[in-house]
């Protein structure tokens, strides 16, 4: 409610996660309460489907009964799996509403598929080169190579930790070290894995430019 006051309307909402292998009644429940107790008719809701952190699914069935209820509050759903067979599924299922893969590594795919973009937490160093394949998509132009390069640097980070891999790249662009501090129990990387990984970028094709100056 804080939020949409703001005008921070879109909201990422995950599942409740305490409690393992709630019933879909239960997780329906949970949303309508948000939903009502949020009582805007100015919010528009994200779903967020991260079964390998909250290991709880957004399921067609939880969206199906959602959608009776709340449909028009519903704006679209971001799907972290990191697969293809589930983001396909929710696109097609759901043409109405705004699919984002959570990988910039299925973007373009999805885009031929009808999704909407993504949520991608790589957009923290390379929005950019995301934003590129999005463009030359919207377009008309072919934006395979542009995919292959955000590819290559998602596949680069993802390879260590996801979080301490991000923070060791913010560290290198803003030529601060606090960047790579990391809050327990989420370790850094140590200084030769930051090393390789910022070679490894290069490699790929990613720039590091000077934001300092």
């Amino acid at each position: 409610r804080h939020a949409v006051t703001l005008g921070c309307n879109k909201i990422l909402v995950l599942p409740p996660f305490y409690f393992k292998s709630p019933s879909v009644d239960g997780l329906s429940n949970y949303f309508r309460l948000v939903f009502d107790q949020v009582n805007s008719t100015q919010l528009e809701v994200l779903l967020y489907h991260f079964p390998k952190l909250s290991t709880i699914e957004v399921s067609h069935e939880l969206i199906d009964r959602l959608i009776e209820t709340h449909g028009e509050l519903l704006l679209g759903l971001k799907d972290s799996s990191g697969c293809w067979e589930s983001v396909a599924g929710f696109i097609k299922r759901y043409p109405q509403m705004a699919i984002f893969p959570g990988t910039d590594a299925l973007l373009l795919q999805g885009l031929q598929a009808g999704g909407a973009g993504t949520i991608s937490a790589t957009a923290n160093i390379n929005p950019l080169g995301i934003s590129r394949v999005y463009k030359l998509w919207c377009d008309g132009e072919n934006a395979l190579e542009a995919q292959k390069t955000a590819s290559a640097v998602r596949s680069t980070v993802a390879s260590y930790p996801l979080v301490a891999a991000l923070k060791t790249v913010h560290a290198r662009l803003g030529k601060d070290s606090l960047w790579s501090h990391l809050r327990p129990p989420l370790l850094e990387l140590n200084n030769a894995e930051q090393h390789t990984l910022i070679e490894s970028l290069k490699v790929v094709g990613f720039s590091f430019p000077d934001f300092t100056s």
